[in-house]
């Protein structure tokens, strides 16, 4: 007979196998999401010209990052920067559903023994490489390791609770009343911010045959709809377009949902014929659900999005981000529209000189919403050059006389070099300010002060070539270009002084010393960025 001791320890088990689970599910979509890069969000807004290739797109990308949530949340940040249509980002949602049932699959495989070996393969490239990727990978491994360490001891504190009388009138409350298993379920989900994590309980029942996948049917229901919870709180206090990605998602679900609820003789059937295993019978339950919505949605994709769209109508704050001064008409006068180009360059150069400010801001606060609005803004960058180049090359065929082809040539260089300029931050700088966030990373007061110093230069250097180009101010430009001279051999400067702290071992300055000189000459970089903007400006190209 179990004592009331041996309960409390059991608990505790399937307690603290819940925590280990969700924070491996956490660790490994985040390894995942580094591994890929930030070249995910140029893949997505580039590669969804019909349903077919955004459903494939979106399977690809949650096969890669194993979340549908992390999917959302990106689809909804470039909506809300107009990079991103609805059209489009349905097919991706119906792709994302299906791609992300892997993880789901693979947990329903009972291989929990082999825990330990995949937490001692991932954690040996994480010790033993400098690679990034490497370690990405490495870290992906270690953390499904610990996901399934913790499937194994929730697995073996329920199968402990067997016979408690407790356990078995739970499960038999929710057999009988659907409709609040499934409203639980959506609740533990929007809680553990993971569909995944849910039905991964889930499994762990099927595992000790304590529940049938009938009973099971309302709970993988209901984890599905929670699931959506993720992309709401991302599009909360965004604009209409993020918000319609989120209901998008819940329409998507819902009405899969019902028809799942519905048929659901038809879906136990089929389920039950795939395998006689409890486990991997909801495992397949939840294939099956994420297929229902693509067969119903994807071929009227375009009516659910203007259905959405009537649903969540736009206001003048949800105008998309786009050129606002490229005006069509006037590339029929060459000296017009380069006018035109130019005040739009600005622009851009007022977005990249934001990112700028607010990148060493988000390093010192350790602050992640700024960060992740900093990354947003690469976008309005990218989307910026795009239209601006777009705009110039079509005076090509004009009649430009050598001057207007100079200044072409000049603005071309203008707004390309902004956009290195801005992936410089966004792509580099900003991994630096994540380590300070994700992993604790310090830094010396001294050291801490030197990279305040060198920021607020270059950020000047960038300022006054904005101006310059403002002015047209040679004299301006053959100064930022003597400064950028001066600048690189600041950084040598720094360099020998930052290897001089670590000498006499002043604290922090070993743990980031990697960090701070690679943080030191992307500054660098970005400064002789601005040498070629001021080359540019100068007519020097």
């Amino acid at each position: 007979m179990t004592t009331d001791i041996n309960i409390t320890l059991f608990i505790f088990q399937i307690l603290g196998g819940v925590a280990l689970f969700l924070y491996g599910i956490r660790k490994a979509t985040k390894s995942l999401e580094d591994f890929a890069g930030t070249s995910l969000k140029l893949v997505i807004t580039r590669m969804t010209a019909s349903r077919l290739r955004g459903f494939a797109l979106g399977l690809l990308v949650a096969l890669s990052l194993q979340s549908s949530a992390a999917v959302m949340l990106m689809m909804v940040a470039l909506s809300n920067n107009g990079l991103l249509l609805l059209v489009n980002a349905a097919s991706i949602i119906l792709g994302a559903g299906v791609g992300s049932t892997l993880t789901v699959q693979l947990l329903a495989f009972k291989i929990h023994q082999w825990a330990p070996a995949l937490i001692l393969f991932g954690f040996i490239p994480m010790r033993l490489t400098r690679s990034e990727r490497v370690h990405d990978v490495g870290g992906a491994i270690f953390s499904f390791g610990l996901v399934f360490l913790g499937m194994s001891s929730i697995t073996s504190g329920t199968a402990s609770l067997v016979g408690e009388g407790s356990l078995s009138s739970i499960i038999g409350f929710f057999s009988r009343t659907p409709f609040f298993a499934a409203v639980i379920a959506a609740g533990l989900t929007v809680l553990f911010q993971s569909a995944a994590a849910t039905l991964g309980l889930l499994l762990t029942l099927g595992f000790g045959g304590l529940i049938d996948i009938s009973a099971a049917l309302p709970f993988v229901v209901g984890a599905n709809i929670g699931s959506c919870g993720m992309a709401f709180i991302g599009a909360a206090g965004g604009g209409a377009a993020g918000r319609r990605i989120a209901w998008t998602e819940l329409v998507v679900r819902s009405v899969a949902g019902i028809i799942v609820f519905v048929l659901s003789d038809f879906y136990l059937g089929l389920a039950s014929s795939l395998s006689d295993n409890p486990a991997r019978e909801i495992a397949h339950l939840h294939t099956l659900y994420a297929l229902t919505a693509a067969v119903v949605f994807l071929p009227f994709n375009k009516p659910l999005a203007r259905f959405i769209n009537k649903m969540i109508p736009a206001t003048d704050l949800d105008k998309p981000f786009g050129p606002i001064y490229l005006d069509p008409n006037a590339t029929k006068n060459p000296s017009l529209a380069l006018g035109c180009a130019a005040r739009e360059i600005l622009r851009q150069g007022d977005i990249v000189l934001s990112m700028a400010d607010d990148i060493y801001i988000a390093l010192e606060r350790r602050d992640r919403p700024l960060l992740d609005d900093i990354i947003a803004r690469d976008d309005m960058v990218d989307a910026e050059q795009e239209a601006i180049t777009g705009y110039l090359t079509r005076l090509s065929g004009s009649e430009l006389s050598a001057k207007e082809s100079r200044t072409e040539l000049e603005l071309l260089t203008f707004t390309l070099e902004l956009e290195h300029i801005a992936d410089v931050v966004s792509k580099n700088l900003a991994q630096y300010v994540l380590k300070r966030i994700d992993d604790g990373l310090y830094f010396s007061d001294e050291g801490l002060e030197e990279i305040r110093a060198f920021h607020h230069r270059i950020r000047d250097l960038l300022k006054r070539a904005l101006d310059s180009a403002a002015l047209r101010d040679p004299e301006a430009c053959e100064s930022i270009i003597k400064e950028t001279k001066a600048i690189v051999e600041e950084q040598r400067r720094l360099t020998r002084s930052h290897i001089e702290r670590l000498h006499v071992g002043v604290k922090h300055s070993a743990e980031s010393s990697a960090v701070h000189l690679d943080l030191i000459s992307d500054l660098t970089r970005i400064a002789i960025h601005v040498s070629y903007i001021a080359y540019a400006i100068s007519g020097k190209v």
